[in-house]
């Protein structure tokens, strides 16, 4: 049985509220960042839930967590440096230093703040995370070309109908990879919030599938309740 709980986790601009899912016994563990704060971005956005429900499934330790400013995390918006809450939500997970990998599975401008750690001079030496998945970046509005050396295992997970997420785009970010591992799948028929207005149905075998790939790039057993979510 997974335990959850709710924590505060210490942020650059005070406490960052979070939620925790552990199951028996983690074989790796994930951080789940989440959409744009100033349209209604939560760590309770359905995908955001969606992603982690799955890492969950995999047998991950999950952390979800809200950007400054939202809901109950201390600070105000600001677009650039919500990257620190980002490290300061992974640093959180590396702490409990038991030798578990840390995956990054990122949406939107959750994807755009771990594309920012991956650039800043500052903070990319650090091992924060083992491999990333990033669910809908919105490749139109930010340059991504940070994660085109990026040595991390790359996911990338789009809709078809997404305008912030070409196609095109992606396949560009795939081949600029050249041999760095790289996966990207379509949620056929979707636009940025990846079908889940409408319910989970279409994104989950997709999810199935970049969890998998990612887990098994990192040498980390797929659990069985993957197959069977």
């Amino acid at each position: 049985m997974a335990r959850t709980e709710r924590l505060t986790l210490e942020g650059p601009e005070g406490g960052l509220e979070a939620v925790l899912t552990t199951p028996e016994q983690p074989t790796f563990r994930a951080v789940v960042a989440h959409p744009h704060p100033l349209y209604g971005g939560s760590m309770e956005n359905d995908v955001v839930r969606e992603v982690a429900r799955t890492l969950l499934k995999a047998e991950g330790e999950v952390l979800r967590f809200n950007f400054r400013g939202v809901a109950a995390s201390a600070g105000v918006y600001d677009g650039c440096k919500e990257r620190y809450d980002l490290q300061a939500a992974l640093r959180s997970m590396a702490a409990r230093d038991d030798g578990l990998p840390t995956v990054l599975a990122a949406y939107s401008f959750g994807s755009v703040m771990a594309l920012a750690l991956l650039g800043d001079s500052a903070v990319q030496t650090e091992a924060l995370f083992a491999g990333l998945l990033c669910l809908a970046p919105p490749l139109t509005h930010y340059d991504f070309t940070a994660v085109h050396s990026a040595p991390v295992p790359l996911g990338i997970v789009y809709g078809t109908a997404d305008a912030l997420t070409p196609e095109a785009q992606v396949r560009t970010l795939v081949d600029a990879r050249g041999v760095l591992p790289t996966f990207s799948r379509a949620v056929e028929n979707t636009g940025h919030d990846l079908g889940t207005v409408s319910g989970p149905a279409q994104l989950r075998p997709v999810l199935r599938e970049a969890t998998s790939w990612l887990l098994e790039e990192l040498g980390i057993r797929v659990h069985e309740s993957l197959q069977a979510s």
